[in-house]
């Protein structure tokens, strides 16, 4: 067995298979290895991330998600490597949409469980970023936690590997890793990532209500059973097809 650390501190002991995979998930929970030391870091201490928009309680939910990177997280205008201006709107038929460089992507959440790794990480949320600013429209109705989707889509921003290189990685050894190193770690992330579903939409009788505001126990609530591949995003161009285009998708393997 290989002692692993975070910030010198051990965490755990792992089999040298389980160390492997480590290295290869690190980076998508904005982490580095050290295999000399075989210890694990912050790696976005360098990135400034600007957020607008948010209130006191979603920004303190954002940081904590993000607290284990030693990423800057800040409101006061700067100069930043990411911008994110955040609206919401109350569109029946949104729930989330970006908008870069006179592009847009539209997000839908997927209503069933995920089965592969690289659907995990992310939950299929993987726009194609390459801007500095990005605006973010949200409806709080539709049971959307704005904080894990933005957590999602700051990790990305910062490092352009795709969830792809995970495919070979079996669920029972990703769900051992969140347990064992990003549990201790980032109790906060962890809950997010060990719910493998989207959270509760809005029921029939509440056709306004939140689906889960707060992230649940990481040891509840695990889904194991088998579903169909269903992509969760649509494309919709929201303005004319001359100024505004759907972001490319990256292609998704299936095994």
């Amino acid at each position: 067995m290989y002692s692993v650390s975070f910030d010198r501190k051990e965490i755990c002991k792992l089999s040298l298979e389980t160390l492997q995979v480590l290295k290869q998930t690190a980076v998508f929970w904005g982490l580095d290895w050290d295999g000399d030391r075989r210890d694990l870091s912050g790696r976005l201490a360098d990135t400034t991330i600007r957020i607008i928009g948010l209130n006191r309680k979603e920004l303190n939910r954002l940081s904590r998600s993000l607290e284990h990177t030693q990423i800057c997280i800040t409101t006061h205008p700067c100069h930043a490597d990411l911008t994110l201006m955040i609206f919401q709107e109350f569109h029946p038929e949104l729930s989330m949409k970006l908008e870069s460089q006179n592009k847009v992507y539209e997000f839908e959440p997927a209503t069933k469980s995920f089965t592969s790794v690289p659907d995990i990480v992310y939950k299929r949320f993987e726009p194609d970023i390459c801007s500095d600013e990005v605006k973010v429209y949200w409806n709080p109705s539709s049971g959307i936690d704005i904080t894990e989707w933005l957590t999602y889509l700051i990790l990305q921003a910062c490092h352009r590997e795709s969830t792809d290189t995970l495919l070979n990685v079996e669920q029972k050894m990703y769900e051992k890793l969140l347990r064992e190193i990003l549990v201790p770690i980032n109790p906060f992330l962890s809950s997010y990532q060990l719910r493998h579903y989207w959270p509760d939409m809005p029921s029939t009788g509440h056709p306004h209500g939140y689906g889960n505001e707060k992230p649940i126990d990481p040891f509840k609530n695990m889904k194991k059973s088998t579903s169909s591949q269903i992509n969760p995003f649509k494309e919709k161009p929201s303005a004319p097809p001359s100024t505004i285009n759907p972001f490319k998708q990256k292609e998704k393997r299936r095994h």
